[in-house]
C-alpha cells in the first residue's frame, strides 16, 4: 500500500453486510482524541477509485468523526492507498472493525458469519485471521441457531454469549428458550445457575437432594449445586458454627 493525503471531500463509503452500532460514548471518545492529537494518527486505508475519488475501506468511523468535528472539505486525511477487489476490501474492513471497536457479543458474531457466509472463509481461517480459537468460533456461530428472542436479548446486553452458549441446548424448542430467557433475565441468573437450571429443566435433576442454584440461610451461608464435567459438585459457605449446623440441618432433611 502507498502512503498518501487525501482530500476529506474525496473519501466516499461503501455498504457492508454488517453495519455495527455506533455508541454515542465511543464517538465522543474518539472526537477528544482527534482533537487532542490534532487530527488523525494512524491512517485510513483506502481504495482508489476513477477521478481521484477514495473509498474508505477501515477508518470509517474516524472520517466520519472528523466530518463531525468540523474539518474542512479539503483538509488531506493521511491514507494508505491500496487495490483491493471488492471481496477483499469488505473483508479487510469487517476485520478492521473487529480488532479495532468495542463489539457486543452480537456485534461480533455478525462479523463472524459475515467472513463465513459472504465471503465464504472456513471457521480455521476466521479464527486465524481474528486470532481467537476454532472452538470460539464454533460457538459464536452457534448464537444463529436460536431464536430471534434469544438473539434480541443478547444484542441488548441482557445476556452474555455464555449464557447463549447454555441455551443452546434447548435449539430444537423456541418455547423452552423461551422460558429458560425469561427465568434467566428475571433471575439475573450466573452463566453457571442458567446451566444448571437448564439442565434441572430437561429432567436431569430429579435426584437432586440440593435444589439447583442456591439455596440461601443468611446472607453469609448457603449450598449450591453446580454442573463439574459428567458429575455435580456441591459447595457450602458459612461464617459461624451455626451457619454451619444450618447446612447440616438443610442436607439431613433433604436426604430423609
Amino acid at each position: 500500500m502507498e502512503y498518501q493525503k487525501v482530500r476529506l471531500d474525496r473519501l466516499n463509503f461503501t455498504s457492508s453486510p454488517v453495519r455495527l452500532n455506533r455508541s454515542e460514548e465511543a464517538m465522543e471518545q474518539l472526537k477528544s482524541s482527534l482533537e487532542a492529537t490534532d487530527g488523525p494518527i494512524y491512517p485510513v486505508i483506502v481504495r482508489e477509485l476513477d477521478r481521484g475519488e477514495y473509498v474508505v475501506v477501515a477508518g470509517e468511523s474516524r472520517v466520519l468523526a472528523m466530518t463531525e468535528l468540523g474539518y474542512p472539505p479539503d483538509y488531506e486525511v493521511p491514507c494508505l492507498v491500496g487495490h483491493f477487489d471488492d471481496r477483499t476490501a469488505l473483508e479487510y474492513g469487517l476485520i478492521e472493525n473487529y480488532v479495532r471497536s468495542p463489539l457486543s457479543p452480537y456485534e461480533e458474531a455478525l462479523v463472524i458469519r459475515s467472513l463465513v457466509k459472504f465471503y465464504n472463509l472456513s471457521q480455521r481461517e476466521v479464527a486465524d485471521k481474528l486470532g481467537k480459537s476454532e472452538q470460539h468460533i464454533s460457538h459464536v456461530l452457534s448464537v444463529f441457531d436460536l431464536s430471534d428472542e434469544v438473539q434480541r436479548a443478547l444484542h441488548e446486553g441482557k445476556i452474555s454469549l455464555g449464557h447463549a452458549r447454555e441455551l443452546y441446548a434447548l435449539r430444537d424448542s423456541e418455547a423452552n428458550q423461551r422460558v429458560m430467557l425469561s427465568e434467566i433475565v428475571a433471575r439475573g441468573l450466573s452463566v453457571k445457575a442458567a446451566r444448571t437450571r437448564i439442565r434441572e429443566f430437561l429432567g436431569e435433576g430429579r435426584d437432586w437432594i440440593i435444589e439447583p442454584g442456591e439455596a440461601w440461610f443468611s446472607k453469609k451461608s448457603k449450598a449450591s449445586i453446580q454442573p463439574a464435567g459428567d458429575k455435580y459438585q456441591v459447595s457450602f459457605t458459612f461464617s459461624t458454627s451455626y451457619e454451619f449446623e444450618q447446612v447440616l440441618s438443610y442436607l439431613r432433611g433433604k436426604m430423609k
